[in-house]
């Protein structure tokens, strides 16, 4: 476990025997997960911090047609939901489902303050986190709330590809993207369809190949 620790992102910068010693003085669970159970139910109280030791889940939520949507895949070593443990309003908003078998460990929250007066290391990895979550937060709230349909699969476009990629593979189907907009499939089809029509991208299968970076990135900011 503490190996697997030190490349998470919160004790970053500490050898296996730091966090070893850190962990003996304090409280924590590690526990098992099979494919498809569910970790964290929405609405719940988030009073610990959930560390994905091994496998990969996924935050669903209800769209506003009332089905439910991934919201993104999570990979082990990293954690989950850590700007909501120290709210005044601390519900998950999202249910937290294994994509395969998965360990979780869980620390309460006074063990992890505990963790972060005796470590300052800790503590500015775990501010430098939620730092970095929340401007992911404002930049998806941004695209789902005020962008058009093609804007926001441009923005979604350009989020898989990143920097440098020119191909990149939709791990999801249509109907599920869709879903994640808030739009109908065969809205989302239309914007494909224009999209290729207007030489911004070509769409095989489940591989778009980006023709004009320049014009997605004009459409995702528009």
């Amino acid at each position: 476990m503490y190996n697997i620790l030190t490349k998470n992102d919160i004790f970053k910068g500490l050898s296996e025997e730091e966090i070893k010693n850190l962990f003996n003085s304090i409280e924590y669970r590690v526990s098992s997960y099979s494919k498809e159970n569910l970790i964290i139910h929405s609405d719940q109280i988030c009073n610990h911090l959930y560390i994905i030791l091994e496998g990969q889940v996924r935050g669903e939520m209800l769209n506003p047609m009332g089905k439910v949507v991934k919201i993104e895949d999570i990979d082990a070593p990293k954690a989950i939901a850590t700007i909501f443990i120290f709210g005044k309003n601390n519900k998950l908003p999202v249910n937290v489902v294994a994509n395969i078998d998965s360990k979780i460990l869980s620390i309460p929250k006074n063990s992890l303050l505990k963790l972060m007066s005796t470590n300052e290391t800790i503590l500015m990895n775990y501010l430098s986190e939620i730092s970095d979550k929340a401007r992911l937060l404002t930049k998806k709230i941004r695209m789902l709330s005020f962008l058009t349909i093609k804007g926001k699969v441009a923005n979604f476009i350009l989020r898989k590809a990143g920097s440098n990629k020119r191909v990149i593979k939709l791990e999801q189907s249509q109907q599920k993207i869709a879903d994640f907009f808030g739009v109908t499939r065969p809205s989302l089809s239309r914007v494909f369809k224009e999209m290729e029509q207007d030489g911004l991208i070509e769409l095989e299968n489940k591989e778009i190949t980006i023709l004009d970076r320049k014009k997605l990135i004009e459409l995702s900011e528009s």
